[in-house]
């Protein structure tokens, strides 16, 4: 199963998996969770849902509203490139110029525009790669801390 990237503002997801699709249209796109786990923190409820090709998805309120997925994950492209398989600071550099800049989050590098958040890539840590979408909202709150860094000219 190949599993795009999109990154455009109104069609942000994964493979057929969209930000803010309902939990019947997410059954109809991948079938039914290979398990459910029902979570709360600060009040707020949502419902972690995991998929084959280690695809797992947040739903809160009914809807999606975070789409994640392991390095385990196979066919997971951005622009035609399998972002698990390429070199992983080629895959960023990539991401970046698209995106018009990155920023390190204590580690987790965000791509503010796509709502696009990578681990394990930059760091030494391949063995813990994996990225999630989600609406960049809460990020903007945090815009001024986050330290800006660049993968254009390889490791930062």
């Amino acid at each position: 199963m190949t599993l795009a990237l999109h990154v455009a503002e109104r069609e942000r997801g994964v493979g057929p998996v969209r930000l803010g699709m309902s939990r019947q249209e997410l059954d109809a796109a991948l079938g039914a969770p290979d398990r459910v786990f029902r979570q709360a923190y600060d009040g707020v409820e949502w419902d972690e849902l995991y998929y084959p090709n280690w695809l797992n998805v947040a739903a809160t309120a009914g809807k999606v509203s975070r789409i994640g997925v392991s390095r385990q994950a196979r066919g997971v492209t951005f622009e035609g490139v399998d972002v698990f398989a390429a070199d992983p600071f080629e895959v960023l550099a990539q991401v970046e110029r698209a995106a018009g800049g990155a920023h390190d989050a204590g580690g987790c590098i965000l791509f503010l525009p796509f709502g696009l958040s990578m681990t394990g890539f930059h760091d030494g840590y391949l063995d813990e790669k994996s990225l999630a979408i989600e609406q960049p909202d809460g990020w903007r709150a945090i815009e001024a801390e986050l330290k800006p860094i660049t993968f254009l000219g390889g490791e930062p």
